[in-house]
């Protein structure tokens, strides 16, 4: 269960998609996701648990230092832009529990953002497909939503 929770919380951090409104060289950007998350238990080979959610999110994007920000959070996150498109990539072990995940959303024009991760520990494995579609949202509808809980 908490190799569950640990993924949905980073999934949330990381699932982006992308649209824009300019301002002050950043770009603010709404998305409605669905994540896809199947568990399964390496030992006997058997899918033990199926999770949909959806969520909100509201994104400040810094395309000149390649960086971006979720409300709730308030954290700058360094990824990569490149033509226009962000890429977030990462991969780390904790606890014993291996991740990696990418993120994918084009920022101008608005666009579908795709998501994808694993999760292996030494009896279960997680995998998750994100997908949604973002919009254009001004500086003020982002400022509304900083540090709000889901």
């Amino acid at each position: 269960m908490v190799f569950v929770m640990k993924l949905q919380i980073l999934l949330g951090a990381l699932l982006l998609s992308a649209s824009p409104v300019f301002a002050d060289d950043f770009v603010y950007i709404k998305c409605d996701s669905k994540t896809v998350r199947l568990t399964k238990d390496l030992r006997s080979n058997q899918f033990i648990n199926r999770e949909v959610d959806t969520d909100l999110m509201h994104f400040k994007i810094d395309s000149k230092n390649s960086q971006i920000m979720e409300s709730r959070n308030g954290e700058w996150e360094e990824v990569k832009i490149d033509n226009g498109l962000v890429v977030v990539e990462r991969a780390n072990t904790t606890n014993g529990i291996t991740m990696e995940w990418k993120v994918t959303f084009p920022v101008d024009p608005p666009g579908k953002y795709v998501a994808n991760s694993l999760s292996l520990s030494d009896y279960l494995s997680q995998s998750a497909k994100g997908s949604g579609i973002c919009k254009r949202i001004d500086e003020t509808v982002y400022e509304k939503t900083m540090n709000q809980p889901n």
